[in-house]
């Protein structure tokens, strides 16, 4: 049974302190015994991470610059690096046999850590390895590194924590194929964008997209911090993740009797604070919001109502004021009812504040029967403000 002391180390220490999990291992099976390792590259762990779930080590494509710094070459002499300089063809072709031969390659396709928390330019070097070599390529996604000190994402972009939870996912193995017609710099580009391509389903592969928006923000909260600002604008100052959802929550209650759940609600405002919480509440109270552009005129816009079935629009007396829409908000009221954001503010009560307050962190509002969360009360506030009127008819052409 081979084994090593030092990868074994490794292997314990970010279990015990990082919770390492690994998602997906039998795929680099499948992938045979010369696959090719792509990941993205969150932090200087990395490499530490690679080496802890391989069975075996395999070799690592540097970057040729970051392989000079005198920090990066003694710890480069506990594994095998092997540097990938672009201007090089020896080296790249140094790469390729080692492939061949049977042996396993690590790479970093973004060539760097990123600095943005998402994909980065991939650069066609690395690609040229893999389409050259014919090696099958393993896309493989680390999370959690980022938040650590050993990224280089700063304090406005993450949440730092010590030891956060780490997750290596490892996909299906896929082929680079490029066309075989294609010669020189052309095939050197196709080669790059496939593996862009690639490393791009890897992200979406690996992302929950079986959620609402409203879910999202809640776990964005839960891990970044709930005192950590959320939105911000110059008028209304910053709002931190726990009193945007606090905000969302008592608007969502609010505006929860204007539709059946399912339905759409119309939202004009400005890009601002208070259009963040009313969209969330919207979407937290199991509503559609339809986003109303206010520069289309009024015919375009009751034209877009009628299809989307919007009866309410929701909107801000100061927004109409200073925006000057006087005469389209007129015109709006005639066929759609128009519901201010001042009058929902005299509404909320006490008793709405601690609901919204001791509720916020759940991630929707409505659960089964819509009319057991509705109260008469409710209703009687929102009617009073502005009687109903049905949509226009499809105006001549």
């Amino acid at each position: 049974m081979p084994t090593s002391a030092f990868r074994d180390f490794l292997s314990i220490l970010l279990r015990a302190f990082y919770r390492l999990e690994v998602r997906g291992l039998e795929n680099l099976d499948k992938a045979g015994a010369n696959a090719i390792i792509a990941l993205n590259h969150v932090s200087f762990l990395d490499g530490a991470v690679v080496l802890a779930i391989l069975d075996k080590e395999p070799n690592f494509a540097i970057d040729h610059d970051f392989a000079q710094r005198w920090w990066v070459k003694p710890l480069l002499k506990l594994t095998r690096a092997m540097p990938l300089d672009p201007t090089r063809p020896l080296a790249t072709r140094t790469l390729i046999q080692t492939v061949r031969s049977g042996e396993t390659l690590v790479i970093f396709p973004e060539g760097r850590i990123t600095v943005t928390g998402r994909l980065m330019k991939v650069y066609d070097g690395a690609a040229l390895v893999a389409e050259k070599s014919q090696a099958t390529v393993v896309p493989v996604r680390i999370e959690g590194l980022e938040s650590t000190i050993f990224s280089r994402l700063n304090r406005s972009q993450v949440r730092r924590r010590w030891f956060p939870k780490v997750t290596v996912t490892m996909l299906e193995p896929v082929h680079l194929a490029v066309d075989k017609e294609l010669k020189g710099k052309a095939r050197r580009q196709a080669s790059g964008a496939r593996l862009y391509q690639i490393m791009s389903d890897l992200f979406f592969g690996t992302t929950p997209t079986n959620r609402t928006v409203i879910e999202a923000v809640v776990a964005a909260a839960r891990e970044q911090g709930w005192r950590r600002i959320a939105v911000e604008d110059p008028v209304s100052g910053k709002l931190s993740y726990r009193k945007l959802l606090i905000g969302a929550r008592v608007l969502g209650k609010k505006l929860m009797p204007l539709a059946a759940k399912g339905e759409a609600i119309g939202v004009m405002l400005p890009n601002a604070n208070g259009a963040a919480a009313t969209l969330f509440g919207i979407v937290s109270a199991a509503r559609v919001p339809a986003m109303i552009n206010f520069t289309a005129g009024a015919a375009n816009i009751l034209s877009g109502c009628r299809a989307a079935a919007v009866q309410t629009i929701v909107t801000s007396r100061a927004f109409i004021e200073k925006g000057k829409l006087d005469r389209l908000a007129e015109t709006l009221s005639g066929s759609v009812r128009l519901i201010y954001l001042e009058d929902l503010r005299a509404t909320v009560s006490l008793a709405d504040k601690m609901r919204a307050l001791m509720g916020h962190r759940r991630a929707r509002l409505c659960h089964g029967n819509d009319s057991k969360q509705i109260s008469k009360v409710d209703l009687t506030d929102f009617m009073q403000l502005q009687p109903h009127r049905p949509i226009a008819p499809p105006l001549p052409s």
